[in-house]
């Protein structure tokens, strides 16, 4: 099945479980608000305990030419309305820690198992390769889903995303 499907039919509740991120909870209460109010969250049981999350770098290119405003734009994204904001309306992680209202932790009990995951989250994308993490997501979530969703054998995802991610890294050393 393919993944926009396997995504409506969760939001529908005609599927029980989605590994997905946080973020996907705000499609959720869009769609449906019967099956957001029925949303719970568990940790993947990866045996490390850990889990990964997509890294976001905010940045001033240092050829811009606005530089103090841009500047003053990712300072301000920073501050405690525009985190919790990000918390209540993305349904996601904020950049700080600390920034999740108590009332949104109370009303969203599925938010928990994430809250607690972006302790010990790593990247998806491996020091040094920060620039290309939006490639490194798209590749990630093409070989798992494939994995959750056509029936790739874990071993299989594995070597098949190792490949795929080293390939990517090496067009980017020829660069």
């Amino acid at each position: 099945m393919d993944t926009p499907s396997y995504r409506q039919l969760f939001t529908q509740g005609k599927v029980a479980m989605y590994a997905t991120g946080s973020f996907f909870a705000a499609a959720v209460a869009s769609g449906s608000k019967e099956t957001y109010d029925q949303l719970r969250a568990v940790p993947l049981p990866l045996p490390s305990g850990k889990t990964m999350s997509i890294t976001v770098f905010l940045a001033v290119p240092k050829a811009a030419k606005s530089k103090d405003l841009a500047a003053r734009l990712l300072l301000r994204m920073l501050k405690d309305d525009i985190q919790t904001t990000i918390v209540t309306l993305g349904k996601t992680i904020p950049g700080r820690v600390g920034m999740v209202p108590t009332t949104f932790r109370q009303d969203n009990v599925w938010f928990k198992a994430f809250e607690q995951a972006a302790l010990s989250a790593t990247s998806y994308a491996p020091e040094g390769a920060e620039q290309y993490g939006n490639e490194i997501v798209k590749i990630v979530a093409e070989h798992v889903e494939a994995m959750l969703f056509n029936g790739i054998s874990a071993e299989d995802t594995g070597n098949n995303l190792q490949r795929a991610l080293g390939e990517l890294i090496a067009t980017k050393k020829r660069s």
